[in-house]
């Protein structure tokens, strides 16, 4: 028997944002909008919708109609910035190297 390849579905932002309002002024459970909204077969597949409409909420809360306009797929761009130099870097490894130093039984 061979494995059905499922690919990522990408929804609309209408189809989000429809989603979630009917489900809050409604006041539908998430299972009763995942039932509306798609075709589930079995309970992992509900469940798995589920949480997508749980996420698509927490988005709409906290961003607005907005939050679902832009693509956040994948990693930030730009990344965090280094905040070390070399300088600093230096002067932190002497500073470790003079603290061992000290703490030698010689005394020196």
């Amino acid at each position: 028997m061979k494995k059905e390849h499922r690919t990522n579905r990408r929804y609309s932002a209408e189809f989000k944002i429809r989603a979630i309002l009917d489900m809050r002024t409604n006041h539908l459970g998430y299972n009763e909008t995942v039932y509306k909204y798609w075709d589930v077969k079995n309970s992992v597949e509900a469940h798995n919708h589920l949480k997508t409409l749980k996420l698509w909420e927490r988005i709409y809360l906290e961003e607005g109609e907005k939050g679902f306009m832009e693509e956040k797929r994948g990693r930030a761009k730009g990344g965090k910035k280094r905040t070390t130099s070399q300088s600093s870097l230096a002067t932190r490894c002497g500073k470790r190297f003079d603290r061992r130093k000290s703490t030698t039984p010689d005394g020196d």
